[in-house]
């Protein structure tokens, strides 16, 4: 084979795992440390008590009654920005005015903290509670739809979206299985409850107000105005899709287990929580056509065979689960901006190094190879710093690899849920994503370690063979000198 044709093909098997290190660097990012919030609001709905009484209040507030609240939606808030006039036309910019921009008569845009609000048609709705000795969602007996409760138990209705009852001692009252709001105008409605709705009422537990729909993620908020308006605080604002795609590439468009009970216009629900005067000072901020949703769920339901120790191992003890997530996003935060900047070196390399340098210095004619003393070297030298550029980038991996492998907790519970349909379709997607997240962690370093280890191989082989083919060359070039000199003798 050609010697050049040798050096191509090493270089290409060179090239192919440094391809796929850039992909493990550069595009394995995911959202894990957002999206494992996930799996915290599910644990917390979990310890949420259902409510026996619900009712509005216009005056008084649900403290006052003795009572929580049972809404609160967040307007994320603003950075300052910059308001410049520009050819008669107004043009908002992020951050404080500069000096030029004032000079040119700009002015400054002060932020907005984000603001709670808790009223629904002018009223506040507040909950109350009259069950003792709760500790979580497990606690409670669970039957499905066509089965009976237990001697001395009785039914109260869906619990859970995997549709199984709740069964109760039948002294106890039976939690809201009923509410319906009678609406017609924005600052009126009428609010009706009852517990004996036991074969067909739902038990809600928390309720959550969303912009036209609301997201099958519930933590991404539906926000259609703050998500056009440029000095908005993007931190509680997700950039994710507010639809999912479930195993068959079907796309779920919204979350059927949450009910919606009312709806009205948001720019009169901004002015009955005496907050839409902030708005107004706010320049170019998009008209509020939209309208805000109230929606009410059940809890999300936990099938009982995936009940098992490594679930709630991982549960009862989230505090130090917690820690394990952390400490993993810790050091891959840690350690991502030097992986950033070795396979930046690299990139250099390969481009100037290899590619540009090395078939400048090693000349190829026919069926000739020069290799100089110097070229040897400086090739070498290139692939010496690959190979020690490699060991580093196979060094943090194996950091980052014996902290997620110490993280048992957090490595069993995400095997559970990844390899089990263990709740309803929207939760089983939704964990299965974050599981993957989690695993891609495991995938993402243990490729860069493998792609490293083989970098350097190939990197000694092509030292080596450079070297010997050197060695071979300077042999016939010396042989030819001899000859040439004995001729000449003769």
């Amino acid at each position: 084979m050609h010697p050049r044709k040798i050096h191509y093909t090493c270089d290409i098997c060179l090239l192919i795992p440094f391809i796929g290190i850039l992909i493990s660097v550069f595009f394995s990012l995911t959202n894990f440390k957002t999206n494992i919030l996930t799996i915290e609001e599910i644990f917390t709905e979990w310890k949420i008590k259902p409510i026996h009484i619900i009712q509005s209040s216009r005056s008084k507030k649900c403290e006052e009654l003795g009572m929580f609240n049972i809404l609160n939606y967040e307007w994320p808030g603003t950075i300052s920005g910059c308001l410049c006039n520009n050819n008669n036309k107004k043009q908002l910019y992020k951050n404080s005015c500069t000096e030029i921009q004032f000079r040119q008569r700009c002015i400054n845009i002060e932020s907005i903290n984000s603001f709670n609000m808790n009223k629904w048609k002018d009223h506040y709705l507040c909950g109350m509670t009259t069950m003792k000795n709760f500790k979580n969602y497990f606690d409670f007996v669970r039957i499905k739809e066509n089965d009976f409760c237990a001697y001395k138990t009785k039914k109260c209705g869906r619990i859970d979206t995997l549709n199984y009852y709740l069964c109760i001692p039948e002294n106890e009252n039976c939690p809201i299985n009923d509410i319906n709001f009678v609406s017609n105008e924005d600052n009126f409605f009428e609010l009706s409850s009852s517990n004996n709705n036991i074969n067909n009422g739902n038990i809600f537990i928390s309720f959550i107000l969303s912009e036209e729909k609301l997201c099958v993620n519930h933590r991404i908020k539906n926000y259609i105005n703050e998500n056009k308006y440029q000095l908005m605080n993007q931190s509680l604002i997700s950039i994710q899709n507010c639809n999912i795609f479930n195993k068959n590439k079907t796309k779920i468009e919204n979350d059927k287990n949450y009910k919606l009970f009312d709806s009205y216009n948001k720019k009169i629900f901004y002015e009955q929580n005496e907050f839409f005067h902030h708005i107004k000072k706010l320049p170019l901020y998009p008209e509020i056509k939209s309208k805000i949703g109230l929606y009410g769920n059940v809890y999300t339901g936990w099938k009982k065979d995936c009940e098992r120790k490594e679930f709630f191992t991982f549960y009862n003890n989230y505090t130090e689960a917690k820690k394990e997530i952390d400490d993993i996003l810790i050091i891959d935060e840690k350690y991502q901006n030097y992986l950033f900047i070795l396979t930046g070196i690299l990139i250099l390399i390969f481009i100037f190094g290899i590619y540009f340098l090395k078939y400048k210095l090693i000349l190829t004619t026919g069926n000739k190879v020069e290799v100089t003393t110097f070229s040897f070297l400086i090739s070498s030298l290139f692939y010496i710093l690959i190979s020690l550029i490699c060991s580093f980038l196979i060094y943090f991996s194996q950091l980052n690899l014996n902290v997620i492998k110490n993280a048992n907790l957090s490595n069993k519970f995400f095997d559970l849920i990844y390899n089990n349909n263990c709740s309803d379709e929207r939760t089983n997607f939704i964990l299965r994503y974050i599981s993957e997240e989690f695993f891609s962690y495991i995938n993402k370093y243990f490729n860069i370690k493998v792609l490293g280890i083989f970098e350097i191989g190939i990197s000694f082989i092509i030292i080596f063979y450079t070297y010997f083919a050197k060695r071979g060359l300077d042999k016939k070039r010396d042989k030819k000198e001899k000859q040439f000199t004995f001729y000449k003798f003769d």
